[in-house]
Formats: structure tokens, C-alpha cells, sequence
């Protein structure tokens, strides 16, 4: 009995070990310097070029609601509060604070704030398919390529999108 708890023990831990090589293989592989960063990475040339708003963010994370009294995004004490003409501007509220940003650069016009905020739900969606399908060549394991997959964006902190 001793001897079969020694063997589980050793087995285990070459497995975390060999699980920690392929997620730093595939990410050396897929993202070496990196994920984009949001927004700068996903302006259109027109959005990069033109006025954009400045919208300083709080320090705690922002709430989305959108229901027929209030749609725009707001914190859970109540100390911010701002009320958005779309879904796509409240998401890239949102996303900006996820990336680590003070202050979100709003482009003004909202077809661009869309335009944004699809290229970049679109890039994580690739590289989620990516990081998953590199992952599972690694370890044939769907379960271990998902898990890889999950914290491989919470290391880069990147949003978890709702299909």
C-alpha cells in the first residue's frame, strides 16, 4: 500500500510538470510577446485617427446592465455611474478596465466603438479555438487542453466571452 502511495505521488507531479512544459510551449508558440493589447490593437484606421472621448475608469470592476430603465455600466457601490447610447460602448468600458487602463479612449463615432469591440471579441475567440487546438495536439486530453486553455487567459487576464 505504501509503495502504490510513492508511485501516485511521483506520477502526479511529472504530470503538473509536463503539463506546465506544454502550456509554455504553446504560448512561446501562439502569443511569444503576448496577447494585443485593447483597444489600441483593434482601431480601425478611421478610429485610430479620429477624436475620441476620455472616460476615467474606477478603481473597482464595472457591472454591464442593460434593462429598460438603465442600460450603461456601473460599480457595485454605486460610485460610478454612467449610462451608454449601446451595448458595444459599455463592453468597451469593460474591456478597457479588464486591460488594465485608467482612462478608456471612446472613439466618438458608435460605429467605430462597435467595430472595435467586434475585432476584438473576434481575436479572442481565434485564439481561444487556437490555444485549445494546440493544446490538445500536445496532451490528446480535452479536459487538460481546456484547463490549459482557461489559464492561459487568466494569466493574461483576458474576458471570458458569453457564446
Amino acid at each position: 500500500m505504501g509503495k502504490t502511495r510513492g508511485k501516485e505521488r511521483k506520477t502526479r507531479s511529472r504530470s503538473v510538470r509536463a503539463e506546465k512544459q506544454v502550456a509554455e510551449a504553446v504560448l512561446d508558440e501562439l502569443v511569444p510577446d503576448g496577447p494585443k493589447e485593447f483597444p489600441d490593437d483593434f482601431f480601425s484606421a478611421a478610429a485610430a485617427a479620429g477624436p475620441k472621448t476620455e472616460v476615467e475608469l474606477p478603481e473597482q470592476p464595472l457591472i454591464f446592465e442593460h434593462t429598460p430603465m438603465f442600460m450603461g455600466v456601473h460599480v457595485q457601490g454605486g460610485s460610478f455611474d454612467r449610462h451608454v447610447k449601446s451595448p458595444a460602448e459599455s463592453k468597451f468600458l469593460v474591456y478597457a478596465q479588464q486591460a488594465g487602463q485608467t482612462i478608456a479612449h471612446l472613439p466618438e463615432k458608435t460605429n467605430e466603438i462597435s467595430r472595435t469591440v467586434a475585432n476584438y471579441e473576434k481575436y479572442l475567440r481565434e485564439l481561444r479555438k487556437n490555444l485549445y487546438d494546440a493544446s490538445y495536439r500536445r496532451t490528446l486530453d480535452t479536459k487538460t487542453a481546456a484547463r490549459l486553455t482557461q489559464s492561459a487567459f487568466d494569466r493574461f487576464h483576458l474576458p471570458a466571452l458569453s457564446e
